[in-house]
């Protein structure tokens, strides 16, 4: 090798140009002669990294010899190393020539041949080192360095036959692995320690050590370390033992591989330090074909926890417990022992991080000792139980109940208006108030807000308070409220002293929808609106017990027991807020007052149901009250009503002389009180009255309107007008194609025209002729011969089940001959003319005659 040999260079040798300084040739040797030549054998041999000329003053270096044999060192005891003398220092390091010890095994790195691990003799000898058994070695540490101490080089192999010393104290528990790792040998050879180093290139030795007497293997460079050992005091108390075996990085168990492979298939294995002393552990993994794959893996943390890995399912056939899951945090009685505690915590997270978190609650009751206040930079603590809510009255069967056990003095759960919160979600629990309580849940500033299956019982005031109630400095918040219950138990409260609303929508919650809402016992109203196009779906607000045992009732009194005491409501819906607002499908139970207090432009009410207990309890309940503030945009429509009282009136207009609203549409009611129904079962076209409707004569288009038969018989009318049940009382009607059309006005009242009237036909006959009640006035010309008029029957009803009552005949003989023209009754009716009384009446010369038909059914003439 080159004089300026450096073990892994590439440079070129100053020395001989034509090598690198890291470049060496293996040969070999037959002898030296005294002329200062070395005769060689054989050049380039296996190992070798460049076969070149040498020039004089290169290095030649003697290889070590592989070990093929062991040297074993029984019953002594070797203490050769003494304290420095005066004037001398420990210069040792073990790291190369400069090696102190007891014992030093395998060939000490020169820094040429014979360097660290890694270096030019691993080319052509991985295995130059020493095999050692040690049997009943003495030893001692002593104060001075080096005492007592083994030195190992490359790669050693260590069998310590037997144990020196194992004290009833405590057997020996640290060892070191990795850069300078160390063994002690005070329980094998009563010395100091088994010492590897790291050299100068960063490779350390490689020994492998065995003991069997106290169960240890250990090979710290490759990362492997075993021994079955006691150790003291490690429960904390006195004479306290662990017995067990000791591990370096990893220990496992494999099974057997299958005849002919020597792959195991699975594996157990703890991890542990010091190689992995961030992550200690312990998995299962199984054997892929190609890899080892983690299974299960139960990994320590740096906060004394424990982390569970699983790639595949889980089945506990026990109860699952965890503070924490999939990021949401759980009240799992242990690290989050209470809801309070859970939420600060999630509050924390919300609050730092800037993003939504979860509480998340199993079955069971929960008790608030503090108001839950959501975080106030925008994000929110979501809250989700299991299993719904219960919507009966102070009941635990919900799956999840939060139980307000103190006073709050305030809500259960609120969100301020600092910061817009998005997505917020509250679903499937109940709340108890105990009166402890002011909301359930007040949320002012939001958008994209969802309660859903949730219930609110016996809180001071609203169950649920959504918005801001000024417009001025308020913000804008929508919400989606979907199968919610809000209940005052009636042995909570008297009916004067409950909460005025169940729910209260405030001026700055618009474009939002309730689902399916159930109120029971609020005192105004089950849903109170002030906000903007909110729309409501499904609502039954009710009040119970709403009947008294001395009625009318009254549900503001003070004393429970009074015997005019209710728990009506007032209203279900009383909407004063902007315009927009739809309420559709409503159960109005048993209000007070009216189901709906309308008092916003703009309010459409779809369907739905009201209905009355009795006639007694409030007789003055109606349908509808509307604000003298309304005034358009009022849509009632498609409703039922039962046990309405039939003499008030089915709506109350609160403006002047009680004129309703403009552009307002009241249709398609039943039951609902004295009102005028409309029968319209096919198609019909009208007016409003500001005459809107596209079918108006200003467009040039007509006004029609159909309307089918009431029975299938065809000489029913197809269109009527009716005040009254029944058929002989009908305004006007008109008959289906086919039939004679006629307009009949019935019963009493008065015509009036200005265009004049024509009555039916003018009939003129030259012959016999037989009338029908479509005729009226009749010229009989009898210049040809006698004719014979012959009346209907005076008392045969109308077609329209109408009697002929009134009906009238002008008959005119226009002729001047003698000829006569003679009118005859049927049925043996009679026609009574200036007092006398014949079958039949005579029309000799030119005039007339006036019959009209008696409430006797005989006819009488003038």
């Amino acid at each position: 090798m080159p004089q300026d040999f450096l073990s892994g260079s590439t440079a070129p040798s100053q020395y001989n140009p034509s090598v690198q300084r890291g470049q060496f040739e293996v040969v070999q040797v037959q002898g030296f002669t005294s002329d200062g030549n070395m005769h060689l054998l054989a050049r380039n041999l296996s190992g070798s990294t460049v076969f070149a000329n040498w020039p004089a003053g290169s290095i030649v270096e003697e290889t070590p010899p592989e070990q093929h044999s062991a040297i074993d060192i029984k019953d002594s005891h070797i203490e050769a190393i003494q304290a420095p003398g005066a004037g001398y220092t420990d210069n040792c390091n073990q790291t190369g020539t400069l090696t102190c010890a007891e014992i030093v095994t395998g060939p000490i790195p020169d820094g040429l041949i014979v360097d660290p691990i890694g270096g030019p003799l691993n080319n052509f000898d991985g295995a130059g080192a020493a095999k050692l058994t040690i049997s009943n070695l003495d030893m001692a540490a002593g104060s001075y360095p080096h005492s007592g101490e083994i030195a190992v080089h490359r790669y050693p192999a260590f069998n310590f036959d037997g144990v020196y010393n194992i004290s009833a104290g405590q057997a020996a528990t640290a060892e070191t692995m990795g850069p300078s790792s160390r063994l002690p040998l005070w329980d094998l050879t009563g010395g100091s320690y088994l010492t590897v180093p790291t050299y100068a290139n960063g490779n350390s030795a490689q020994p492998t050590v065995s003991a069997p007497g106290i169960g240890l293997t250990w090979s710290p460079s490759n990362g492997w370390f075993a021994r079955y050992e006691q150790q003291f005091g490690q429960f904390g108390g006195y004479n306290q033992w662990m017995v067990g075996t000791k591990f370096a990085n990893s220990y496992c168990w494999f099974d057997t591989p299958a005849i002919g492979s020597t792959q195991s298939l699975n594996r157990v294995c703890l991890r542990g330090s010091p190689g992995s002393a961030s992550q200690p552990g312990f998995e299962y993994d199984v054997w892929n074909g190609t890899k080892w794959i983690v299974a299960f893996n139960l990994t320590g943390q740096s906060n004394s926890t424990a982390s569970l890995s699983l790639n595949g399912t889980a089945k506990i056939a026990g109860a699952f417990s965890a503070a924490s899951l999939n990021g949401e945090i759980a009240v799992d009685g242990s690290t989050y022992s209470t809801l309070n505690a859970a939420w600060s915590a999630a509050l924390a997270l919300a609050t730092s991080g800037g993003h939504n978190q979860t509480v998340r609650l199993g079955p069971g009751t929960f008790p608030i000792t503090a108001t839950l206040a959501e975080p106030t930079n925008g994000a929110c603590v979501n809250l989700v139980g299991s299993g719904g809510a219960s919507n009966a009255a102070d009941s635990m069967a919900s799956a999840t109940t939060l139980n307000v056990t103190t006073n709050l003095s305030g809500d259960v759960i609120f969100l301020g208006n600092a910061g817009q919160a998005q997505g917020c979600v509250f679903k499937d629990f109940t709340i108890l108030a105990n009166k402890n309580a002011m909301h359930g849940l007040e949320l002012q500033w939001f958008r994209g807000l969802l309660v859903a299956d949730v219930t609110v019982n016996d809180t001071s005031a609203e169950g649920i308070l959504l918005g801001e109630e000024s417009t001025t400095n308020g913000h804008q918040a929508s919400f989606l409220l979907r199968n919610i219950t809000v209940s005052y138990n009636a042995s909570n409260f008297t009916p004067a002293s409950r909460p005025a609303y169940g729910i209260h929508i405030q001026q700055t919650a618009i474009d939002s929808h309730l689902d399916t809402v159930l109120v029971r016992n609020a005192l105004t109203a089950a849903i109170y609106n002030e906000g903007t196009g909110n729309t409501g779906y499904m609502i039954h607000g009710f009040g119970f017990p709403y009947t008294c045992s001395s009625a009318p009732c009254s549900n503001t009194t003070s004393n429970t027991s009074a015997t005019n005491a209710s728990y009506a409501t007032n209203y279900v819906i009383y909407d004063t807020g902007g315009a927009g607002s739809t309420w559709t499908d409503t159960y109005a139970d048993s209000p007070a007052i009216a189901a709906f207090y309308v008092g916003a432009n703009g309010t459409s009410i779809h369907g739905g149901h009201i209905q009355w207990p009795d006639l007694t309890s409030f007789p003055s309940a109606n349908l509808a009250y509307v604000s003298a503030s309304v005034t358009n945009g009022l849509e009632i429509a498609d409703m039922g009503c039962l046990g309405m009282s039939n003499t008030v009136n089915w709506i109350t207009y609160g403006a002047a002389s009680g004129v309703p609203p403009t552009f307002a549409s009241v249709h398609h009611l039943t039951g609902c009180g004295n009102y005028a129904q409309a029968l319209e079962p096919e198609t019909t076209t009208g007016f409003t009255g500001g005459g809107a409707s596209n079918n108006a004569p200003g467009n040039s288009a007509v006004a029609t309107v159909w309307a089918s038969p009431k029975a299938a018989t065809s000489n029913y009318e197809a269109y009527s007008a009716q005040l009254y049940n029944g058929y002989e009382t009908d305004l006007f009607e008109g008959h289906i194609a086919g039939q004679n059309p006629f307009f009949n006005i019935t019963y009493q009242g008065t015509i009036r025209t200005q265009g004049g009237m024509a009555l039916s036909t003018v009939l003129n006959i030259a012959s016999s002729f037989t009338l029908t009640a479509a005729n009226k006035n009749v010229i009989a010309n009898a210049s040809g011969g006698a004719q014979n008029i012959t009346l209907p029957s005076c008392f045969t009803l109308w077609p329209d089940k109408s009697s002929p009552t009134g009906e009238e005949f002008t008959i005119i003989k226009s002729d001047s001959t003698p000829n006569a023209v003679t009118m005859t009754t049927t049925s043996s009716q009679t026609i009574n003319y200036l007092g006398t009384t014949a079958q039949s009446l005579v029309l000799s010369s030119a005039g007339k005659r006036t019959l009209v038909c008696g409430p006797d059914a005989n006819w009488y003439a003038y």
